[in-house]
């Protein structure tokens, strides 16, 4: 969607909301002269503390981005109470009560009000005309009127609220109308159950109890509300936790080509229908994730870098002041508030978070407080990440010098001295007319081999390791898949406990186990059936590969370890010992074998 397309349809749903704005605020002002307060205050006012209650305690059923209430049984017991112009003037109070505890912006207000009132009045006026031209003995008609009045007013509500959201420019896919749709017919469902059955228990109760029972019934239902209202907050709560952790894992890792995937993470920690996350490297912002209504090629200039490096606490911007952003060419016309939180690590602004809203009203105090602890921990997460970078590129050039002085060492002396030997045999054959003996050639030809062994070795060490470009998880995946094309054996994998970073060198070494020990497995063991299971522990990360081969000797295995090339046991011993993990074997000839590597969390590598 352009630009242009985003205006048109704002600027048409702006007409839209100051049309329901107009008839249902005309109706609230109308009947503003018609309601009574006066009769049976006290009742009054108790329904009134509790439509407070359930207004202020709504509940995300079905998605953290919808929320709804169980106000209207206690609308419907008003409105039948005192009355059409009473139950509106009051429920107008609570809700710019509600709007103005919960920050909600002017526009929002008037419309959310007035699509209430269009609701009520609807549903009150056609239940009129339709007891002037039908009547029902009693007590069918009062389950008619209850269970009409509420599909009436619900049916209202959602049509007015759909037309705006198919209107306006923000996205409303099929699956949010679907969770909307469902979520108000639990509730149009459960207030009919609670209302018809008030309506049958109290015809059955003297008249002078049936105001305390019906708001001892009510009250109930505000108790369940609120219950369900925080726990169910609760849960979210734990999701943008779990969320964040995962998050955090992720923004570790060296290789950041698969984060894309992780957007919706961040998207979980924080609502908000845009938000862009940047990285400080080598003295240049670097976008790292992008979601929501963000512009497809996001615009970098100098004065954008600038006002980045410029901010330094968290800022909110709305209305007018947007336009004068420089970084207003990241979100598109949608975005009508946006809020800029430093990244601050050690006094080093390491990165920048910046959220934007569809609402000009911007973020409550308690948003506010939630991004400065997502902040805070992403400021933490991209340290770590740019001190893992640094330490990374220190153990590739380390590591490039040590293959630079194995080559120079091993292969270039070795290769050295067989050219020096062949050329004194040659200088004696010239000399003496003689022939070159057979055992020297086998002698060069076993120097060749062992030369090009330290060559393959060299060049192996200088590949591209999967779980640099993966994660350490995919990377056994991959292997797994491939494997399991070639037909040769079923194998299956699973992961237990919640992931967190290791560092590349630890995984690598999880992974070249791993790796050699499904090989065996494979080619030597012959197995049909191999379980991969890898584990994040408390104290420490596990891999184990079982098969159902044709298993070894332990003792046997070890003693032929010793000449062979490249990644036997013993070699794997060794890097298991090098970082401080354990690597145990257990295996028989004819009962399969079961390899486990752990690895504490305190390794020879964090300490160093």
């Amino acid at each position: 969607m352009t630009d242009k397309e985003i205006l048109f349809r704002k600027k048409i749903s702006n007409y839209y909301i100051i049309l329901i704005g107009m008839i249902g605020w005309g109706f609230i002002f109308y009947s503003i002269p018609y309601a009574t307060f006066t009769e049976k205050p006290i009742v009054l006012l108790l329904l009134m503390i509790l439509m407070l209650l359930s207004e202020y305690f709504q509940i995300p059923l079905f998605s953290i981005r919808m929320f709804s209430t169980m106000t209207f049984p206690i609308l419907f017991v008003m409105n039948a109470y005192f009355g059409i112009h009473t139950a509106l003037v009051v429920f107008a109070f609570v809700l710019i009560f509600e709007s103005f505890h919960h920050k909600r912006s002017l526009p929002s207000t008037i419309f959310n009000i007035a699509q209430y009132t269009i609701s009520l009045v609807g549903a009150d006026w056609l239940i009129k005309i339709g007891l002037s031209n039908y009547s029902l003995a009693f007590p069918y008609e009062n389950v008619l009127i209850i269970f009409s009045f509420t599909a009436l007013y619900f049916f209202i509500n959602n049509v007015t609220n759909d037309l705006l959201f198919y209107i306006r420019p923000l996205p409303f896919t099929t699956g949010e109308w679907k969770d909307k749709a469902l979520q108000e017919w639990v509730i149009a469902t459960m207030s009919i159950i609670l209302l018809v059955f008030l309506d049958t228990y109290t015809s059955y109760l003297p008249e002078n109890i049936i105001d305390f029972t019906i708001i001892l019934f009510l009250s109930i239902w505000i108790v369940i509300t609120m219950t369900i209202s925080i726990l169910t907050k609760a849960r979210i709560e734990k999701k943008r936790l779990n969320a964040l952790s995962i998050l955090s894992t992720e923004l570790n890792r060296n290789n950041t080509n698969d984060l894309n995937e992780k957007k919706n993470l961040l998207a979980d920690t924080f609502n908000a229908n845009a938000f862009v996350l940047l990285a400080k490297e080598n003295h240049s912002w670097k976008l790292l994730l992008k979601d929501g209504q963000v512009n497809s090629e996001v615009a970098w200039s100098d004065d954008m870098e600038l006002y980045l490096e410029e901010i330094p606490e968290m800022t909110i911007v709305t209305g007018k002041d947007l336009e004068k952003l420089p970084s207003n060419t990241i979100f598109n016309k949608m975005i009508l508030s946006q809020i800029f939180s430093p990244l601050i690590m050690d006094n080093e602004k390491v990165g920048m978070l910046i959220v934007g809203r569809v609402s000009a009203i911007g973020f409550s105090f308690d948003e506010i407080r939630s991004l400065t602890v997502l902040s805070n921990v992403l400021a933490s997460t991209l340290k770590t990440r740019s001190l893992l970078l640094e330490n990374e590129k220190l153990l590739i050039v380390e590591e490039r010098s040590r293959i630079a002085r194995d080559i120079h060492d091993g292969i270039g002396q070795s290769l050295a001295g067989i050219v020096f030997k062949m050329e004194s045999s040659l200088r004696r054959k010239n000399e003496n007319k003689g022939d070159i003996l057979n055992h020297q050639i086998e002698q060069w030809i076993e120097q060749l081999r062992e030369s090009l062994k330290e060559l393959r070795q060299s060049i192996y060490s200088l590949r591209t390791c999967p779980v640099e470009q993966y994660g350490l998880k995919r990377a056994i995946q991959e292997k797994i898949r491939k494997t399991e094309e070639e037909g040769i054996a079923k194998i299956t994998f699973s992961q237990k406990g919640e992931p967190y970073a290791l560092g590349y060198q630890i995984e690598k070494v999880i992974y070249d186990i791993f790796r050699e020990s499904l090989q065996n497995s494979v080619k030597h063991a012959k197995a049909k059936k191999i379980d991969v299971m890898l584990k994040y522990g408390r104290e420490q990360t596990m891999i184990k590969i079982k098969d159902d081969g044709i298993g070894f000797s332990l003792y046997d295995k070890l003693i032929s370890g010793q000449s062979e090339p490249h990644f036997g046991i013993l070699t794997m011993n060794e890097l298991a010992h090098k970082f401080g993990a354990k690597l145990e074997i257990d295996s028989a000839e004819g009962k399969g074998t079961e390899i486990r590597l752990g690895i504490r969390h305190f390794s020879k590598e964090e300490k160093a």
